[in-house]
């Protein structure tokens, strides 16, 4: 019987996944060289040890890692500067070169493919980190809504919703609706970041969030303006805390 159904779960297994196997070649897509498997993401062994996890020490506020040693909760000086909305922010990996070229592959070649790496990077970091809390419902960034008709999903929302599954909560879309285009912050200054954010997001259902304690989902954390300002609505419409969990963190300073 137990040998009947592993047989099952293994034919299961491979008719799944068939179609991507069809589409992408068990190649890896990133060095175009080893093989890689589509639980793999297509992304072999040894491209996969180029993806940084972030390590500890960092900031308890914003996840910002730094070098040396400190064996104490601490927060970094760039949070001094700025009023943030959310309790803590943590990161599974380091955006560093690797990490982002993946990551722009997925977000604008709908290289959906790179899910199932995404998922395990990010909760077996997290996971392992013990940043596991308590928390009542989990909430995607939302993108704007001419963004996502142009790229068919929303990162942030398969992310959100494979950490729900884990973490037996539910998955709210639309509860916070993304109602400003704002244009690409790269070269942006703190001030000019902030200002760009400003009203960005509208909480669209207060009821659902009112007094309930939320874990907010983006791809990356560059600089906090993003997932500060989705909190901060968040917060204003009766939320009693928000921490954040990211796949990517950039190394850049809170804000600026």
């Amino acid at each position: 019987m137990v040998f009947l159904l592993r047989t099952l779960k293994n034919i299961l297994k491979t008719a799944a996944e068939g179609p991507v196997r069809l589409f992408y070649p068990e190649v890896c897509q990133v060095c175009l060289d080893s093989t890689a498997t589509p639980l793999q993401g297509f992304v072999c062994e040894a491209c996969q040890r180029g993806i940084m996890s972030v390590q500890a020490p960092f900031c308890h506020r914003c996840g910002l890692p730094f070098e040396g040693e400190i064996h104490q909760a601490f927060q970094c000086p760039n949070c001094h500067d700025v009023r943030l909305f959310f309790v803590s922010s943590r990161s599974a990996c380091v955006a560093n070169t690797l990490m982002l070229s993946i990551l722009h592959r997925y977000k604008y070649a709908n290289a959906r493919w790179l899910e199932p790496l995404f998922e395990r990077l990010m909760w077996d970091a997290l996971f392992n980190d013990r940043v596991i809390d308590t928390w009542d419902i989990v909430l995607p960034v939302p993108l704007y809504s001419v963004r996502q008709r142009e790229r068919g999903y929303n990162q942030s929302a398969f992310l959100a919703q494979s950490m729900a599954v884990r973490l037996k909560l539910p998955c709210l879309e639309g509860v916070v609706k993304r109602v400003a285009h704002t244009p690409s912050q790269t070269m942006l200054s703190r001030k000019e970041r902030a200002v760009n954010m400003a009203k960005a997001f509208e909480v669209v259902d207060v009821e659902t969030i009112s007094n309930r304690r939320i874990l907010l989902i983006d791809d990356v954390f560059t600089t906090g303006a993003t997932v500060n300002e989705c909190a901060r609505v968040c917060m204003c419409a009766g939320a009693q805390s928000v921490h954040v969990w990211t796949l990517a963190r950039g190394l850049g300073v809170m804000g600026a």
